[in-house]
């Protein structure tokens, strides 16, 4: 296995290999970067999984355009094409890994059966893959005894995360089961009155535990804290509102529990790529492609 300390970074590195002792491994690595760059089409014979951390990249595979915004997760096929003309922040943070996973998970058909397909798989809130990505650094970045069984275990962990991400995306009801009522609780506040000017406390008051423990314990079970998961409740809210109605921009923030049209304009261009007014024009145009 190979390492790279690129040029520009703040922190970590990349690898490739694959590796001696684990093949499932072929390539990796963790970078912190305060710059913008690019990656010019390629592609892998492995599964290719990604963590933005920080930051947003805008991805091409295969034509297809996908905006990967902290803490999104995406999950590119083998032998599909992809690129990343270019990044959507100036700061960035992301974990990536090649894997084998056919291999890794040869005797594991319900998880290998996941990832018989061909299409990329791009999920908006996979803060939950942050610990399993660690783990596998870890393991790939320090000469720790009993290195075989230590990679390999936090493959196959890191692959399990990202399998129970996969369902739960396909079946929302199954990554409900096992919240913490309070947790829950909280989560429909936030649903019921997304343009309320929330705080951790009123949130944890409401709910009846500290708002230490609510905000760790939201962000374990949810993937993201309590505030960005108000904050990409109100987003999405504002994309309906923009392509179902005529309301000003200055309204519209109002309306959504903004503090300015500037600060809505700022977080929705950060989280979708676009800007109010380029979202509504572009929404209004597919919309009236389908009724004619």
């Amino acid at each position: 296995m190979h390492y790279w300390y690129p040029e520009g970074s703040t922190a970590g590195f990349y690898f490739g290999g694959p590796d001696e002792e684990v093949p499932e491994l072929h390539h990796g690595g963790e970078l912190r970067l305060p710059q913008k760059f690019s990656v010019e089409n390629h592609t892998h014979h492995c599964w290719e999984f990604h963590l933005q951390v920080q930051g947003s990249m805008r991805w091409i595979a295969e034509g297809k355009s996908y905006d990967v915004t902290a803490p999104a997760f995406i999950a590119i096929p083998p032998e599909i094409t992809h690129s990343i003309p270019e990044c959507l922040d100036s700061s960035q943070h992301h974990y990536w890994a090649g894997i084998d996973i056919g291999t890794l998970m040869a005797g594991v058909p319900e998880i290998s059966e996941v990832w018989q397909h061909s299409n990329p798989v791009h999920i908006l809130q996979a803060e939950t893959l942050k610990p399993a990505f660690r783990t596998l650094i870890r393991e790939v970045g320090m000469l720790l005894p009993k290195h075989r069984i230590g990679l390999k275990t936090a493959l196959t962990y890191l692959v399990i995360e990202a399998t129970r991400l996969v369902e739960g995306e396909a079946s929302p009801e199954n990554s409900m089961i096992f919240r913490r009522p309070y947790v829950q609780h909280a989560l429909e506040y936030l649903e019921r009155q997304p343009e309320k000017n929330w705080t951790l406390r009123q949130l944890a008051k409401l709910v009846s535990v500290s708002p230490h423990h609510l905000a760790e314990t939201f962000t374990q079970e949810v993937g993201i804290p309590p505030h960005q998961y108000l904050i990409r409740l109100r987003i999405e809210q504002g994309k309906q509102l923009l392509s179902q109605s005529d309301t000003s921009i200055t309204e519209l923030s109002a309306e959504l529990g903004f503090s300015s049209s500037q600060h809505f304009a700022t977080t929705f261009k950060r989280l979708t790529g676009k800007t109010p007014n380029q979202y509504r024009v572009e929404a209004r145009g597919s919309i009236h492609l389908c009724t004619e």
